[in-house]
């Protein structure tokens, strides 16, 4: 409900706020009509004049931020990957390190399916969480003798590779900063990489298999902001860095997005996420030096509850 106008006495500074700024309004400014209208006529005069100021659009914002409790995103994730490593097997080396895409013949680009949520378990405190899927596999005819594990694969040979990698990553914010249009937090989570790697030849059907699950302690921020009644830009960063015992890496994740509300509940919208991993993991007796880049762009479709 607006706040009534004094017809009498001292003009009265009205404060409304708006979605993007707090508007001080003097009655004063509009003594000169006063005198010429009905009281409620006044009024409403003024109020409309506030309303138009503030919002070009003709539609005062309410406070977005902050009113939905849980939201998911439905997307296609199109990323180009760079994967090297150096496999150690039992603390000997086994051999020269492995470029996967350019000596194993996996594709660079992929395009797969990825999930997004939230859940907001309090005023200023969030959860989320994502889940996608970057597993890939080929067969090859060896430009080079790899040496992976206790084999060797020699040059010409047909070698069939298949590449299992899935990403979970889970996160706790604080919207410490929260305004009318956005807000800012910082963040405190997971980022878990599932690795498995298989070789093997078709003709005598032998393969070499290993695997290492990656739990990354992520530290970060996150934030979003309305453009308008139906623009909303979000971003977030985490990162990681840690040397102890057998465990040995750092790790940035950027994502940037804009969405668009088609309805009250869903919008749709484009981003994109830049990942660069370095880590050095022991796992009983295989060990692995593994570095890795992707990046790409992401289509999606959200909904917010």
């Amino acid at each position: 409900m607006w706040p009534e106008s004094p017809w009498m006495g001292e003009p009265n500074i009205i404060e409304y706020k708006t979605a993007d700024r707090t508007l001080i309004a003097g009655s004063l400014q509009l003594l000169c009509l006063r005198r010429k209208m009905p009281r409620m006529k006044y009024c409403r005069l003024t109020q409309a004049l506030i309303v138009v100021c503030c919002c070009p659009s003709g539609v005062l914002l309410a406070d977005e931020v902050g009113a939905d409790k849980w939201g998911f995103s439905l997307g296609a994730f199109l990323t180009d990957q760079d994967m090297k490593t150096d496999f150690q097997v039992g603390g000997a080396t086994a051999g020269r390190g492995i470029d996967f895409e350019e000596d194993l013949g996996l594709d660079e680009s992929l395009s797969v399916f990825r999930l997004d949520a939230f859940y907001r378990i309090a005023d200023r405190h969030r959860l989320d969480f994502s889940i996608f899927d970057l597993s890939r596999s080929a067969n090859i005819t060896l430009s080079r003798e790899i040496e992976w594990q206790d084999t060797i694969y020699p040059l010409s040979a047909t070698l069939i590779t298949k590449l299992d990698l899935s990403i979970y990553k889970a996160a706790y914010t604080y919207e410490w900063s929260r305004q009318a249009r956005g807000y800012f937090g910082v963040t405190g989570g997971f980022y878990v990489a599932d690795i498995g790697l298989s070789l093997g030849l078709p003709v005598t059907g032998d393969r070499e298999v290993g695997s290492i699950t990656a739990p990354l302690p992520v530290i970060g921020i996150r934030g979003e902001y309305f453009l308008s009644k139906r623009w909303r830009a979000h971003a977030s960063a985490e990162w990681f860095f840690v040397d102890i015992d057998d465990l040995h890496g750092s790790l940035n994740d950027v994502l940037l997005g804009v969405d668009y509300s088609v309805f009250e509940n869903a919008a749709i919208g484009l981003g994109f996420n830049s990942v660069h991993l370095d880590l050095d993991a022991a796992e009983k007796a295989l060990r692995a030096d593994l570095k890795w880049d992707y990046s790409g762009a992401i289509a999606y479709v959200q909904f917010r509850f």
